[in-house]
């Protein structure tokens, strides 16, 4: 059980390593994106603040060369940034392929089995999924049209409320911030869902027919009540691992139901701990509710269907579990 903890504990270390050092490129390739654009930027927003009440005008801001052009550079430059943020995410997931297969072959041997390597044909399915995932994502042409709608709201606004130059600079970075974000959640997602494909493949491959959901509880900050609430349950080998965007929850392979990888599941686990970090794992109000017996933890757990068909959870939300947001007490003046 040690060896296992530790396996799975260094993937997580190593995934987490992966998004990083892509993120740090993506974000990299951003900033070029910024500098480059706020030249542009600055010029139309002083335009807008020139033309003062004019510029509320409809059809103003579709005259203006300068608007015209901050739209075609931010369009040309986002279609850049999806091309290339494309080619590295599929370079990370044929990294995250190799590394899920020798994670899945560990985890196997920890428990004294003999596993095997995947064949050719295997492996290059696992491949041709991966690719198509990110096919669907289509960052060439959805960064763009996201960016062209950042600038149009940014501009409007700006204009319609005659705020002060400045103004359109910083809505836009807010707005590219947005998309930034999406890209490094992409690059999180594309890091462990093919570790996570490569290794359950393994599984299936050497006669597993049943897998444990891990969940590494004791990191800090505590992961979210979702994850928490699946960690220890099982499920057949051909049930896919859906779980959120960004998640970092591992499959484990069940040899024989005397010995489980996990014996202590998630409520039992956050029933142990400490105020403080069952608030960090729920929240103020999900807390109180879960402690007053409103909440059962699996009440958390939400399902649904991406735009692409796959499986997926997610943290169902207080409006979803019908419960009030929990306001704290205000003391009382004397």
């Amino acid at each position: 059980m040690g060896a296992l903890d530790d396996l799975v504990y260094a993937a997580r270390v190593a995934l987490i390593a992966a998004e990083r050092a892509e993120a740090e490129v993506l974000a990299a390739r951003y900033a070029r994106l910024a500098t480059q654009i706020a030249a542009t930027t600055a010029d139309l927003s002083t335009a807008i603040a020139a033309a003062g009440p004019d510029a509320a005008a409809p059809g103003w801001l579709e005259r203006q060369a300068l608007y015209a052009q901050l739209q075609r550079g931010t369009g040309y430059q986002m279609r850049q940034v999806g091309r290339f943020a494309a080619t590295r995410l599929a370079a990370q997931q044929r990294r995250m392929l190799v590394r899920g297969e020798a994670g899945g072959l560990a985890l196997l041997r920890a428990q004294g089995a003999q596993a095997d390597r995947l064949d050719a044909l295997s492996a290059r399915a696992l491949e041709l999924e991966a690719a198509a995932r990110l096919a669907s994502y289509d960052l060439p042409r959805t960064l763009p049209a996201l960016a062209i709608q950042i600038v149009r709201i940014a501009a409007a606004k700006v204009a319609l409320l005659g705020l002060a130059a400045g103004d359109i600079g910083e809505r836009l970075r807010r707005g590219f911030g947005g998309v930034l974000t999406r890209l490094l959640f992409l690059a999180r997602n594309e890091a462990v869902t093919p570790y996570r494909d490569a290794t359950a493949a393994v599984f299936a491959a050497n006669g597993v027919v049943r897998w444990q959901w891990f969940t590494e509880i004791e990191q800090v900050p505590p992961p979210c009540g979702m994850c928490v609430a699946m960690h220890g349950q099982i499920f057949a080998m051909d049930a896919a691992f859906a779980t959120h965007l960004g998640c970092r929850c591992l499959p484990v392979p069940v040899l024989a139901a005397s010995a489980l990888p996990v014996q202590v599941g998630g409520k039992a686990w956050l029933d142990v701990q400490d105020a403080a970090t069952r608030k960090l794992v729920l929240g103020a109000s999900k807390l109180q509710h879960y402690e007053s017996g409103l909440l059962q933890l699996q009440d958390l757990v939400g399902e649904e269907l991406l735009p692409d068909g796959r499986a997926a959870r997610r943290e169902r939300s207080l409006v979803e579990l019908g419960l009030d947001r929990v306001r704290p007490a205000r003391e009382v003046s004397r």
